[in-house]
Protein backbone atom coordinates (compact mmCIF):
# COMPACT_ATOMS: atom_id res chain seq x y z
CA UNK A 1 0.00 0.00 0.00
CA UNK A 2 1.46 3.51 -0.81
CA UNK A 3 1.73 6.29 1.36
CA UNK A 4 -1.42 7.72 -0.13
CA UNK A 5 -3.41 4.51 0.11
CA UNK A 6 -5.76 4.13 3.53
CA UNK A 7 -6.64 0.53 4.39
CA UNK A 8 -8.72 -1.37 7.38
CA UNK A 9 -8.91 -5.00 8.68
CA UNK A 10 -12.70 -4.85 8.13
CA UNK A 11 -13.55 -8.15 10.17
CA UNK A 12 -11.31 -7.22 13.19
CA UNK A 13 -13.14 -3.35 13.02
CA UNK A 14 -16.85 -5.69 13.34
CA UNK A 15 -15.48 -7.42 15.63
CA UNK A 16 -14.22 -4.19 17.62
CA UNK A 17 -17.71 -2.45 17.42
CA UNK A 18 -19.32 -5.83 18.59
CA UNK A 19 -17.13 -5.73 21.33
CA UNK A 20 -17.95 -1.60 22.41
CA UNK A 21 -21.60 -2.65 22.28
CA UNK A 22 -21.42 -5.59 24.26
CA UNK A 23 -19.15 -3.39 26.68
CA UNK A 24 -22.06 -0.79 26.82
CA UNK A 25 -24.28 -3.15 27.41
CA UNK A 26 -22.76 -4.10 30.86
CA UNK A 27 -23.17 -0.51 32.25
CA UNK A 28 -26.98 -1.91 32.40
CA UNK A 29 -25.55 -4.18 35.20
CA UNK A 30 -23.00 -1.37 37.04
CA UNK A 31 -26.09 1.51 37.08
CA UNK A 32 -28.57 -1.41 38.59
CA UNK A 33 -26.21 -1.69 41.46
CA UNK A 34 -25.10 1.52 41.65
CA UNK A 35 -28.78 2.16 42.30
CA UNK A 36 -29.18 -0.24 44.83
CA UNK A 37 -25.88 0.91 47.21
CA UNK A 38 -27.64 4.55 46.92
CA UNK A 39 -30.70 3.17 48.38
CA UNK A 40 -28.96 1.38 50.92
CA UNK A 41 -26.93 4.59 51.42
CA UNK A 42 -30.00 6.82 51.79
CA UNK A 43 -31.55 3.67 54.21
CA UNK A 44 -28.24 4.16 56.66
CA UNK A 45 -28.44 7.59 56.51
CA UNK A 46 -31.70 7.87 58.41
CA UNK A 47 -33.17 11.35 58.17
CA UNK A 48 -29.90 13.70 58.76
CA UNK A 49 -30.67 16.40 56.74
CA UNK A 50 -26.51 17.13 56.48
CA UNK A 51 -26.47 13.30 54.65
CA UNK A 52 -30.10 13.58 52.69
CA UNK A 53 -30.31 13.91 49.01
CA UNK A 54 -29.39 10.62 47.95
CA UNK A 55 -32.42 10.40 45.53
CA UNK A 56 -31.11 13.32 43.55
CA UNK A 57 -27.67 12.22 43.37
CA UNK A 58 -28.96 9.04 42.60
CA UNK A 59 -30.62 10.37 39.65
CA UNK A 60 -28.26 12.23 38.39
CA UNK A 61 -25.45 9.87 38.41
CA UNK A 62 -27.06 7.32 36.71
CA UNK A 63 -28.28 9.57 33.98
CA UNK A 64 -24.79 10.10 33.52
CA UNK A 65 -24.14 6.39 33.09
CA UNK A 66 -26.86 5.72 30.99
CA UNK A 67 -25.55 8.61 28.35
CA UNK A 68 -22.15 7.16 28.55
CA UNK A 69 -24.04 3.81 27.60
CA UNK A 70 -25.60 5.35 24.91
CA UNK A 71 -22.54 7.30 23.58
CA UNK A 72 -20.83 3.77 23.54
CA UNK A 73 -23.04 1.47 21.97
CA UNK A 74 -23.50 4.76 19.49
CA UNK A 75 -19.39 4.30 18.97
CA UNK A 76 -19.70 0.28 18.22
CA UNK A 77 -22.13 0.51 15.40
CA UNK A 78 -20.67 3.33 14.35
CA UNK A 79 -17.07 1.07 13.92
CA UNK A 80 -19.54 -1.75 12.16
CA UNK A 81 -20.94 0.22 10.04
CA UNK A 82 -17.53 2.36 8.60
CA UNK A 83 -16.39 -1.53 8.30
CA UNK A 84 -19.44 -2.31 6.11
CA UNK A 85 -18.43 0.95 4.26
CA UNK A 86 -14.81 -0.43 3.74
CA UNK A 87 -16.08 -3.30 2.40
CA UNK A 88 -18.47 -1.52 0.11
CA UNK A 89 -15.63 0.93 -1.22
CA UNK A 90 -13.21 -2.01 -1.92
CA UNK A 91 -16.06 -3.85 -3.97
CA UNK A 92 -16.72 -0.63 -5.95
CA UNK A 93 -13.15 -0.20 -6.79
CA UNK A 94 -12.65 -3.70 -7.71
CA UNK A 95 -15.37 -3.54 -10.33
CA UNK A 96 -13.79 -0.24 -11.70
CA UNK A 97 -10.11 -1.91 -12.38
CA UNK A 98 -10.11 -3.53 -15.73
CA UNK A 99 -10.18 -6.89 -15.53
CA UNK A 100 -8.56 -7.49 -19.35
CA UNK A 101 -4.96 -8.59 -19.30
CA UNK A 102 -2.94 -9.48 -21.99
CA UNK A 103 -1.54 -12.73 -21.40
CA UNK A 104 1.30 -13.67 -24.07
CA UNK A 105 0.90 -16.77 -26.35
CA UNK A 106 4.24 -19.02 -25.58
CA UNK A 107 3.77 -22.31 -26.17
CA UNK A 108 5.77 -25.01 -24.64
CA UNK A 109 8.90 -26.16 -25.51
Amino acid sequence: MSASEVGGNVNEGALQGEMTIEAAEAVEGAILRFREACQMAETASGTDPAIGKWDIFETDEANYMVNAMGYSEALGENIIDTSGQLVEVDMQNSESVSHDVDIPNVSPR
